[in-house]
């Protein structure tokens, strides 16, 4: 039997399970629409167009191919928060991971775009000590389980150094 704490001594702190936060869906499909038309027209002009438009069908094929390849890798995004920091995966197109001792400053901000076919968005905004680049995680990247429970995760961890 484990020996009983005396009222005067504090509870040892709480590790929390990580919490992974996933992005909205939209995006995702319309990125493998797009490269699933652009492998069909590489495909297309390889095997059915005359000798002089089958030069297209590699270009055409390698943004499919990208596109594919960025498409699967925005599937898998996650971010997750623990304890000792936050990170994002996968590393490749845009993953990171930094402690919260890394955090100079962070807040909130609305991002307006002046041009007319980007929608403006909430973000995190997170200033790294040594020179790191800035790290934004925004609204639609933690779509589930949702932008304010991954701000209330914030706080928790380093609420002190939101400016």
């Amino acid at each position: 039997m484990a020996p009983r704490r005396k009222r005067s001594e504090p509870s040892p702190p709480r590790s929390l399970k990580p919490r992974v936060y996933r992005p909205a869906t939209s995006h995702n499909v319309l990125v493998a629409f797009a490269a699933c038309v652009f492998l069909a027209i590489a495909l297309g002009c390889s095997q059915l167009g005359p000798p002089r438009e089958q030069f297209l069908a590699y270009p055409l094929g390698g943004i499919g191919l990208f596109l594919a390849l960025i498409g699967t890798a925005r599937f898998r995004t996650r971010i997750v928060v623990r304890d000792e920091g936050l990170s994002r995966s996968p590393w490749f197109p845009m993953g990171f991971g930094f402690t919260w001792d890394d955090v100079d400053y962070w807040n909130v901000r609305r991002i307006d775009h002046i041009h007319w076919d980007h929608p403006s968005f909430t973000a995190a905004h997170f200033v790294l000590h040594g020179g790191r680049r800035p790290i934004q995680v925004a609204e639609e990247d933690v779509h589930r389980p949702g932008f304010e429970t991954f701000l209330r995760d914030l706080r928790r961890h380093i609420g002190g150094r939101e400016r």
